[in-house]
């Protein structure tokens, strides 16, 4: 007769032998959205949008702390303009320079209109010059003339043509009428087909812009 305890114990040891192992549970990965700067800056351009002012506040200072200087932008109006934020000219002329710096045209174009305002012809060049190396057609227009007209900066013909073809070959339709303008000139002195060839190129540009000086020029053309 089995003793009740080696009978007992049997019986357990063939339960634990039959059970089912137990399974791990595998988690998900979680995916990481990262945010680039430049996606974020565009979702504070859409609250802006919606003037929704508070929210756009806390998203250009949110990527500013983290060192993107072009959100700087977005500050400067707010503090000029009272968005969200209490106005404050000062506040806002420091953070149009920070967005300048950081490579913000736009930001660099009103430095330059603000300074050009105030005379301050040394400053406004500065800007400009900031802003036409950052790809603005109409600064580099501005640039040209300053150093035609010798307005901040020593009076330098070579760079006066260098920045309108700038301007120019960037869309700027004035300076594409200037460029025209220039070449048809040269045309007139020497008789030169290439020059002629080029007058007409900048003036088409221009005129198909709406350019009315380049149309009227165009009519008068030789057809060669």
């Amino acid at each position: 007769m089995f003793d009740k305890k080696i009978v007992l114990l049997m019986f357990l040891a063939a339960c634990s032998s039959t059970a089912s192992p137990q399974k791990k549970i595998l988690k998900p990965d979680v995916e990481t959205t990262v945010v680039s700067p430049e996606s974020e800056y565009k979702n504070c351009l859409k609250y802006e949008k919606k003037q929704d002012y508070d929210m756009a506040l806390a998203c250009y200072t949110r990527l500013t702390d983290n060192g993107y200087q072009k959100a700087y932008l977005g500050l400067a109006k707010a503090y000029e303009y009272g968005n969200g934020v209490k106005k404050n000219q000062n506040k806002a002329m420091r953070y149009y320079e920070k967005a300048a710096d950081g490579g913000a045209a736009e930001a660099a174009m009103k430095l330059a209109s603000e300074y050009g305002s105030a005379k301050d012809d040394a400053k406004a060049f500065k800007w400009y010059k900031k802003a036409a190396e950052n790809g603005d057609a109409s600064a580099a227009f501005a640039l040209s003339h300053m150093y035609a007209a010798g307005k901040g900066v020593a009076k330098d013909e070579e760079n006066s043509k260098y920045w309108l073809t700038i301007s120019a070959a960037n869309g700027f339709a004035h300076a594409q009428y200037m460029m025209g303008s220039m070449e048809y000139n040269r045309y007139q002195m020497n008789k030169d087909v290439e020059a002629l060839t080029k007058a007409k190129m900048w003036l088409q540009k221009a005129a198909g812009q709406g350019n009315a000086d380049a149309e009227k020029m165009l009519k008068i053309l030789p057809l060669k």
